[in-house]
């Protein structure tokens, strides 16, 4: 996990994983 000063970028990751953990559920 990297911060270079993107925190919209974990936003985006975060929202990712729920979007994967949807599918998989």
């Amino acid at each position: 996990m990297k911060t270079s000063s993107s925190p919209k970028k974990q936003s985006v990751e975060r929202i990712s994983s729920a979007e994967i953990y949807s599918i998989i559920r």
